[in-house]
């Protein structure tokens, strides 16, 4: 209350001055001393008030929100004094953009006033700022690709003055310009009439497409899921790429050290048609830069970190197709990739014979593996891909397989494609492509197709079969032989002796064939009716009746005649 007496002079002073006002009484106001001096008072303790309020400010805003630099600091600055003095009335939305989503209310995503946008690691958001009248006859868009020099134009202001030069027929209304700016991660404080219209996700993002119909050459339809692995976020791939007699091969280079490396060729489709007419454009007008060493900073885009790109996310979100199955919708960027690679594989699956891709008579055999590698191929050359051109210092072409010595061989400058390319364009990099099974949508084929296979598989188990069943009938049929000679030579001894009387003979070869009889090996070679036979052969020649003399020594026995 110390400041209760200057400010009832001056509320005094305050009404002298409503009355002068009203009744036009000059003569009626009488300024006092003490009413002068409490005026200047106040005036001076509001001043410094104010003063000592923006300095506050001022000071607390780099505290506010993780600004960096001067800039900033003033544009958190300027944001917290339309906050506090108007509030929201003045203040534009404040959004959070994490993992590619941003978190606001629905009508602040509308909101032209100026603003404040916190983004993650993971995003990216891109505003826009029209000049014009949205129902001008031409309507242009310009990119900003440099943030800085953005900031420092006006473009609110521009298009406020061709409005007013319309109206008073100076200029013609007939150009709107939108102006289009992409921020990555961090602070991002939006202008008077900027609007964020698209955000997007740095990350890796996987789409799949469920139950996709396509023919094979021979007619057969199938139909399957198609995954794709995309991202925004990741430099492009650098192939190294050389020219030889038959075009732009993709190349390899392996070995143990610098002087003994090893050129490995790639499969034809990591080269597009396309991207090979541009390789060949360039050579022929020696837009390559040489160096004697590799300059690639990989093989590959750095996978442990995300870039950010202005012109990738400013396609990405710009150029949005029409999908023409729902009514020329527009589609989001990331259910694009999943659409082209379905495409892909309809285009590819036309070439191939159902029977072809699966080769049920070759075990060792499997196109389909090979199928799908060339489809992901495929499907990853439409997006962003670098490249670099290995070639030998005469320039000579290199071949397949051949050892080189790297200080033979020149690289170029690493390079991107710039053919046009529906994911290209767009500044996606697809990580992979894959299918899974081909599922018949009749079911007769996948039927016939095992029957086939459980035919050829029966015939082959016949063949083998037959072939183990011949080398046991060899085999049976070789000891047959073998015992056989056995018996004919033991036979043989038994008649070249003719000492021997005709019981004595009698009895020496029913010997021999009874011991033959008795002989396992002969068991199984012989018929069961030739063994038993031959054990018969003991009542036919000798009989009951007939006891041999025992006089007689043992044929074989020491002193037998």
């Amino acid at each position: 209350m110390s400041f209760l007496n200057e400010i009832k002079l001056v509320w005094q002073l305050i009404i002298s001055w409503g009355y002068v006002y009203i009744l036009r009484a000059a003569e009626a106001v009488y300024v006092s001393p003490e009413a002068s001096r409490a005026s200047l008072m106040i005036f001076a303790n509001v001043t410094v008030f104010v003063v000592i309020f923006f300095i506050v400010l001022f000071w607390i805003s780099p505290f506010t929100l993780p600004v960096r630099g001067l800039t900033q600091i003033q544009n958190a600055f300027a944001g917290l004094v339309r906050y506090t003095l108007a509030g929201r009335s003045l203040h534009g939305p404040a959004i959070f953009v994490k993992e590619g989503e941003p978190r606001v209310e629905e009508n602040e995503l509308n909101s032209f006033k100026a603003g404040v946008a916190l983004v993650d690691l993971y995003s990216a958001i891109v505003l826009e700022q029209q000049t014009g009248s949205i129902d001008a006859l031409r309507q242009e868009v310009h990119f900003e690709a440099e943030s800085e020099d953005a900031e420092t134009q006006s473009p609110r202001k521009l298009g406020v003055w061709k409005q007013v030069a319309a109206k008073l027929g100076i200029a013609g209304n007939d150009v709107n310009v939108t102006i289009v700016k992409a921020f990555g991660p961090g602070v991002v404080f939006t202008k008077s009439g900027e609007k964020i219209v698209g955000w997007v996700d740095l990350r890796k993002q996987s789409r799949a497409v469920q139950g996709v119909k396509a023919c094979t050459r021979d007619g057969i339809e199938v139909t399957t899921n198609v995954n794709v692995t995309f991202t925004l976020g990741q430099a492009e791939d650098i192939l190294q790429v050389t020219r030889t007699d038959e075009g732009w091969r993709a190349l390899q280079l392996s070995g143990p050290s610098v002087s003994n490396q090893v050129v490995k060729f790639q499969p034809v489709e990591f080269i597009s048609d396309q991207d090979a007419k541009e390789l060949e454009h360039a050579y022929a007008e020696n837009e390559f830069e040489w160096n004697d060493t590799d300059t690639r900073v990989s093989k590959t885009g750095a996978a442990s970190q995300f870039i950010f790109d202005k012109e990738r996310v400013f396609s990405a979100v710009y150029s949005r197709a029409r999908n023409v199955s729902d009514e020329f919708r527009l589609i989001d960027w990331t259910e694009l990739p999943g659409h082209v690679a379905a495409d892909i594989f309809r285009d590819l699956l036309v070439h191939e014979n159902y029977d072809d891709l699966y080769k049920p008579d070759d075990p060792n055999d499997f196109p389909l593996g090979e199928f799908k590698k060339k489809f992901g191929k495929v499907v990853t050359n439409l997006g962003v891909l670098g490249y670099q051109v290995v070639m030998l210092k005469d320039e000579t072409p290199i071949k397949d397989a051949q050892d080189v010595n790297e200080v033979d061989l020149k690289f170029s400058r690493p390079m991107k494609f710039k053919g046009a390319a529906v994911l290209r364009d767009r500044g996606i990099k697809i990580l992979g492509a894959g299918f899974g099974d081909l599922v018949p949508v009749n079911e007769d084929v996948r039927a016939q197709l095992l029957e086939n296979w459980r035919a050829h598989w029966q015939q082959e188990a016949q063949k083998t079969l037959a072939s183990h069943e011949l080398h046991a009938m060899r085999i049976h049929n070789h000891e047959r032989s073998r015992t056989q000679q056995d018996m004919i030579y033991s036979l043989s001894r038994i008649f070249q002796e003719n000492h021997y009387t005709e019981e004595a003979l009698a009895l020496r070869l029913y010997q021999a064939l009874e011991s033959a009889a008795v002989n396992p090996a002969t068991q199984r070679l012989l018929p069961a009716d030739t063994v038993q036979m031959l054990s018969n052969l003991r009542h036919w020649l000798l009989p009951e009746n007939k006891k041999t003399d025992e006089s007689n020594p043992i044929i074989g026995e020491e002193g037998a005649p």
